[in-house]
């Protein structure tokens, strides 16, 4: 904040913090330049912009012959800089696959989520995080939303290819197939060519595939 009229001095100003959730990446460019930075741990911070040099107004050179002198000391402008700032889950495993292949419910057997069940397509929307404990310790899964797997947006840009981006962080990729679709092959080569064309390191990371649904198997 510049200094202003009855005593106020820019250099008092407080510094402008903005919370954001652990999981956030903050990209900032100024110019060419561009920064990457991920606010992955508690507490992290980090300083996206700086402000101005802090001038000196009339009163720092007044005296006591002249008490309203007609000089002052400009300060410079803080950094103007585009930031943009995007959300990725944190999370141990992430459970992806087609829509109805039973991830909700698969999440909802292995932890407390309470994620939402129908019996139609793509019920989740948005990325839905249990917790479950194994040998006292615990772990994060996230399931991803199957709109990425829609025809509409697997090859764009948009919504559903986006919520590829909160399996990045996982270590393991749970790949869930339901075991009475009609070609449960089609399906996986499926799911492995988006991630391969996601990029990211997606298609690196350690995965499981599981067949979800065998009870439903009549043959």
């Amino acid at each position: 904040m510049g200094g202003a009229a009855d005593n106020r001095v820019g250099r008092d100003g407080r510094s402008l913090a903005v919370l954001v959730p652990v999981g956030t990446t903050a990209e900032v460019s100024s110019g060419e330049e561009v920064e990457l930075f991920d606010l992955i741990g508690d507490d992290r911070r980090v300083l996206l912009a700086k402000g101005g040099v802090w001038g000196r107004g009339n009163r720092s050179f007044a005296t006591s012959r002249m008490q309203a002198p007609r000089l002052a000391e400009a300060g410079d402008p803080g950094e103007v800089r585009d930031v943009k700032l995007e959300y990725k889950t944190v999370a141990d495993i992430a459970l992806i696959g087609p829509p109805n292949s039973g991830k909700s419910l698969l999440l909802n057997a292995v932890t407390n989520a309470g994620a939402r069940v129908a019996d139609y397509p793509v019920t989740t929307v948005e990325p839905v995080v249990g917790v479950v404990e194994v040998e006292w310790r615990q772990h994060r899964i996230v399931e991803v939303p199957a709109l990425w797997m829609l025809r509409a947006a697997a090859d764009g840009g948009g919504r559903g290819r986006g919520m590829l981006k909160h399996a990045e962080r996982a270590f393991v990729l749970v790949i869930v197939l339901d075991a009475n679709a009609e070609s449960v092959g089609d399906d996986y080569k499926t799911v492995e060519e988006k991630l391969k064309k996601y990029g990211y390191g997606l298609a690196d990371k350690e995965r499981v595939v599981l067949l979800n649904k065998i009870d439903l198997l009549t043959d």
